[in-house]
C-alpha cells in the first residue's frame, strides 16, 4: 500500500506512523536517517499500555480471559505480529517519474529483524512494566495493603468475576466457625496440624507483603488415602485460586527439577505442589528454592538466563516422609492420622463432595482469610511469638495473625516433629552419646569413633561401603566427622585437630549444658 501525504485522510498524519530504521528520501536533497534504537524506542512508546511486560528479563504478553490470564514470553515473530496489529510502520521515498518526483510515505510490514530489535530493547526499557506476580486471587502488598485489580508495582491482580465486590469478614467467632467447617472431615493428628493448615492458607495471601521466603508445608501421613493430597489440591487450591492446585512429582535430577520450577514461575503460578513424595527428601533445588528470593535458570527455546522473583508457596505430600536436617528445619508439619488401617472405607463425612463444598463457599472462606490479615494489620500488626530461622518475616506475620485470632497451637508441634523427621539427627545424637560414654572428652582417632558407630549400627551406608577396614575408617572421618566439625550436638561441640597424625577428634562441653546423656 502506498500513501501520499497530500492524499491521506486527516486521521492519517505523519505522526501516526513509525519510520523503520534506515535512510529515508524526503526530497531531492532531503534525507532522514532513523537509527535502530530510535525506531525501537518509538515503537515501544506508541504501543498501547499493557501490550508487553518484562518478567525475569523475558519480554512477553499477558493473555487469556479475566481471572484466567497467564504470561507468555514473546519471540521476534510474536513481536512483529503485535506491531503490525497495533501500529503502522512506513518509509519515505520518492515517487517514480522525472522532475515531478514527490516525496511519499509507503507502508511496510514489520520484518522479523525489526521485531527482534523491539523485543531486545523492551527487556530493559523504562516504559515496559516489570511483572513479578500474576495472580487471580487477592493479595497484600508491602505494608499489608490489599492490592486492587489491575497492575500495581510489579503485581498484576487478575480479578475473576466470581470475586468482584468481595468484603472481608472480621468477626472472630464467624472466622473460627467457617475455617473449622472447611476441614471438619480431615483427620489431623493434633490441633497444631489443623492450625498449621490455616497458616498455609494465609501464606499465599501475604507472600508478597513479607520480606524473604516462606517455608515448605508438608502434608504427612503414615498411610495413603488419608486426604493429604485432597487437602492441598482442593483445599488450598480451591480456596485460594478457585482451581485445583496442579500436582507435580519431585524430579529425579536437579536439572529436570530446575526446568519444572522455572516453567511454573514464568507462567505466573504462585503455588508448587509436589505430590506423593516417597522416602527421604534431600533436594538441593528445593532447599535453595525455600531460601532464594529469586530463581535463575535457562528457559527452553531461548539462550538467555532468566532471573525470576520467587513467590512460591511450596507444598509437599507423602507417607512417613523423612527429610535431611537442612530441609526439616525449613518445614511446617501438617500431620494426618487415620483412625483405621483402611481410611478409604470411611463413610462419616460431613461433606462427601469436598470440591463442591470448597467451590460453593469459596467467597466465604476467602473473606475470612482476608479479614484475619486486615484486622491484625489494623490492630498494629503485632508479630508472632514463635520464631523460625530463615523465615523470620513469615513467622512474625503469619504467627501474629494466628495469635491475634486465638490460634495458640500454631507451629507448637514443629520442634518435636523436626527431631523425629531429621534423618541425620538421630545418628548424630546416638553417636555423640555413645562416644562420650566410651571416651569422655579425651582426644580420639576416627578409628575409635568408627568403632562406636559400628557397635551402635549407625551410618550404615558408610560402614557397609566396602573396601578395606582402613578405607572405611578414612571415609568415616571425611564424610561424617569432618562434616560435623564445630557442630553442636545436644550438649557438646565436635572438635577436630588436623595438625596431628592421625587426625584427632574430641567432644567439648557446651557452657551451661547438662553433660549427662
Amino acid at each position: 500500500m502506498t500513501l501520499r501525504l497530500d492524499k491521506m485522510a486527516p486521521s492519517r498524519r505523519e505522526s501516526d506512523y513509525v519510520l523503520i530504521p534506515g535512510c529515508h528520501r524526503k526530497g531531492k536533497s532531503a534525507v532522514e536517517e532513523v537509527g535502530t534504537a530510535d525506531f525501537a524506542d518509538e515503537v515501544i512508546a506508541k504501543l498501547p499500555a499493557g501490550s508487553v511486560y518484562v518478567r525475569g528479563g523475558v519480554v512477553g504478553e499477558i493473555l487469556g480471559d479475566a481471572g484466567q490470564r497467564f504470561f507468555r514470553h514473546a519471540t521476534a515473530d510474536c513481536m512483529r505480529l503485535m506491531i503490525d496489529e497495533r501500529l503502522k510502520l512506513a518509509r519515505w521515498t520518492l515517487s517514480p517519474g522525472g522532475r515531478s518526483r514527490r516525496p511519499m510515505m509507503m507502508f511496510v510490514s514489520c520484518s522479523r529483524d525489526n521485531g527482534g530489535l523491539v523485543l531486545s530493547r523492551a527487556r530493559t526499557h523504562s516504559v515496559v512494566p516489570n511483572i513479578d506476580v500474576l495472580t487471580s486471587y487477592p493479595v497484600f502488598l508491602p505494608g499489608f495493603k490489599l492490592c486492587r485489580p489491575g497492575y500495581h508495582e510489579g503485581v498484576f491482580y487478575d480479578e475473576p468475576e466470581a470475586l468482584c465486590g468481595l468484603q472481608p469478614e472480621t468477626d472472630a467467632g464467624v472466622i473460627h466457625k467457617v475455617l473449622d467447617e472447611l476441614v471438619v472431615d480431615f483427620p489431623f493428628k493434633d490441633e497444631a496440624s489443623r492450625q498449621n493448615f490455616y497458616g498455609e492458607l494465609l501464606t499465599p495471601l501475604v507472600r508478597i507483603a513479607i520480606e524473604g521466603n516462606a517455608p515448605l508445608h508438608l502434608h504427612n501421613s503414615p498411610l495413603e488415602r488419608t486426604g493429604k493430597t485432597k487437602l492441598a489440591e482442593e483445599g488450598l487450591g480451591g480456596v485460594i485460586t478457585g482451581r485445583r492446585t496442579p500436582a507435580q512429582q519431585l524430579a529425579a535430577s536437579n536439572e529436570e527439577m530446575e526446568k519444572r520450577v522455572l516453567a511454573v514461575l514464568l507462567k505466573g503460578q504462585t503455588m508448587l505442589l509436589l505430590d506423593n513424595v516417597a522416602g527421604n527428601i534431600d533436594s538441593p533445588v528445593l532447599a535453595s528454592l525455600l531460601t532464594a528470593t529469586t530463581f535463575q535458570g535457562r528457559m527452553l527455546g531461548i539462550t538467555q538466563m532468566v532471573d525470576v522473583r520467587n513467590n512460591l508457596t511450596i507444598v509437599v505430600t507423602g507417607n512417613n516422609v523423612k527429610l535431611s536436617g537442612e530441609m526439616a528445619k525449613r518445614t511446617v508439619p501438617i500431620l494426618l492420622q487415620p483412625a483405621s488401617d483402611r481410611p478409604e472405607a470411611r463413610t462419616d463425612y460431613r461433606h462427601p463432595n469436598f470440591w463442591n463444598h470448597v467451590s460453593t463457599n469459596r467467597r466465604m472462606f476467602l473473606s475470612c482469610l482476608l479479614g484475619m490479615v486486615m484486622t491484625w494489620a489494623k490492630a498494629g500488626a503485632e508479630p508472632g511469638s514463635i520464631p523460625m530461622g530463615g523465615f523470620d518475616s513469615w513467622a512474625a506475620s503469619v504467627g501474629g495473625i494466628m495469635n491475634h485470632f486465638g490460634y495458640e497451637a500454631w507451629m507448637t508441634n514443629a520442634k518435636a516433629w523436626c527431631d523425629t523427621a531429621d534423618t541425620g539427627r538421630g545418628d548424630r545424637v546416638a553417636l555423640v552419646r555413645g562416644w562420650h560414654k566410651a571416651h569422655g572428652l579425651r582426644q580420639v582417632t576416627a578409628k575409635e569413633v568408627y568403632a562406636v558407630a559400628e557397635r551402635l549400627q549407625l551410618y550404615q551406608a558408610i560402614l557397609n561401603g566396602g573396601g578395606s577396614e582402613r578405607a572405611r575408617h578414612t571415609a568415616f572421618g571425611m564424610n561424617v566427622l569432618a562434616r560435623l566439625e564445630d557442630c553442636p550436638v545436644e550438649n557438646w561441640f565436635i572438635r577436630r585437630h588436623t595438625s596431628s597424625s592421625p587426625t584427632k577428634y574430641w567432644l567439648e562441653a557446651i557452657a551451661g549444658g547438662n553433660q549427662q546423656p
